[in-house]
């Protein structure tokens, strides 16, 4: 079976979490200063809401990197409180669309249905994927589902309740490109053709349309002469990667080979062919050239580009959608610290001891 990997935005929990384990909030508190891990123990109340110890563990459950933790440890502890902080959030958020009436319409559900279909595909179907999801994180299915509509949900109250109306200036992209100049480097990199041909026909790794052509000809096998008449074909004007296709008697025949100006040509290639390709410029075909494994070479530099710094005209449009989508999470994160502070919230970490 294969092993689960989940790309999840897991945010409210919707109305699923209070149907798991209702109690409450007197009840809760009492369990809880007795610090009552059990799985109705509740580590914290918003607004009288209790977060039970079993809510969060199913939260934890769906971190990727949770379960290689060793319990009671100090980075376990620490992720049991940061994704009780993330639960808070979640309760908060929950409350405050209840109260700006926003929910999911049909076609939010139609949407998150056609995605976990989307997702399903890979595992063999929605009934493997929900026995996976239950299986190998021990997660019901329907509380997985819960998370997921939550996280439209919270789209809908982020998209109503913080502008996204973000203007960034010329001059801040400028700004910003300048202090981060090494982030937008250029990668050098050659990129080629090659067609491949060998000393002895039997050692051929295909056998092209051209070579069969070549014998049925009643011409003996010859590579020195087999490799001109290819280059031939080239010079009077065929394209390379036509040639290529229906000559070549050894690998990459079909693709562009890209070598990054990082890596050693010589290193990359058997010799002496990076000291060739080194000499050549872009559109160049070669001379046949004989390896030192007597293998012979057709080459087609297709390009080369130097290494050096991106201009800001190839970048702006990433640096101003990074910039805007840092201010919008700034944004969102003094809305949420707003909407803590209005809130009463405690938090119970006897619950989360061990």
């Amino acid at each position: 079976m294969r092993s689960l990997r989940l790309a999840l935005v897991l945010l409210l929990p919707l109305g699923a979490t209070q149907a798991l384990l209702p109690l409450r909030a007197a009840q809760a508190q009492e369990q809880t200063e007795k610090g009552d891990t059990r799985p109705g123990g509740v580590v914290a109340l918003v607004d009288g809401v209790p977060i039970t110890r079993y809510e969060l563990d199913l939260a934890c459950r769906l971190e990727p990197n949770f379960r290689d933790l060793t319990v009671g440890s100090t980075l376990w502890r620490k992720a049991m409180a940061q994704q009780l902080d993330v639960l808070i959030e979640q309760r908060l958020i929950l409350h405050k669309a209840r109260s700006e009436k926003i929910e999911l319409t049909a076609s939010d559900e139609r949407f998150l249905t056609a995605e976990l279909n989307r997702r399903a595909q890979s595992v063999g179907g929605i009934a493997a994927y929900r026995a996976q999801i239950e299986e190998q994180l021990g997660v019901p299915y329907d509380y997985f589902v819960a998370r997921q509509k939550a996280s439209l949900l919270r789209q809908k109250l982020m998209s109503k309740s913080v502008s996204q109306d973000i203007f960034v200036s010329p001059a801040e992209i400028r700004r910003f490109y300048v202090r981060n100049r090494s982030r937008y480097e250029r990668r050098g990199e050659i990129r080629l053709r090659q067609i491949v041909i060998y000393p002895d026909v039997k050692e051929a790794l295909r056998k092209p349309p051209g070579l069969e052509g070549w014998l049925k000809a009643g011409n003996d096998w010859d590579a020195g002469a087999y490799a001109a008449a290819v280059r031939k074909r080239i010079v009077d004007g065929e394209r390379f990667a036509v040639v290529a296709k229906d000559c070549s008697l050894g690998p990459k025949w079909g693709e562009e080979i890209k070598v990054s100006s990082s890596q050693s040509l010589d290193e990359y290639f058997i010799r002496p062919l990076g000291e060739r390709i080194e000499a050549m410029r872009p559109g160049e075909i070669s001379k046949v050239i004989t390896t030192v494994r007597a293998s012979l070479y057709l080459l087609e530099l297709v390009d080369r580009r130097e290494p050096g710094p991106l201009p800001l005209s190839e970048v702006q449009t990433d640096i101003e959608r990074e910039l805007k989508i840092a201010i919008r999470k700034q944004r969102e994160l003094v809305w949420l610290r707003k909407l803590r502070r209005e809130a009463t919230v405690q938090v119970y970490f006897k619950g989360i001891a061990k």
